[in-house]
């Protein structure tokens, strides 16, 4: 089985982005990592697991 291969965008985040997810952390405990895999390759990358996911089903 091939194993479902998104692409990472290789740009870091700004230090502006990355003061604002430490802030969002520490006050709820959580952020949310954005842009992290190119758009194109999600798409490619879902079709992929719901194919997987189908067969085994």
């Amino acid at each position: 089985m091939d194993f479902p291969n998104a692409k990472f965008i290789k740009a870091l985040y700004s230090d502006e982005e990355v003061n604002r997810m430490e802030l969002e952390f520490q006050e709820k405990g959580y952020t949310i990592l954005r842009n992290v895999f190119e758009r194109e390759s999600v798409k490619e990358y879902k079709a992929q697991l719901q194919e997987a996911a189908a067969r085994v089903s």
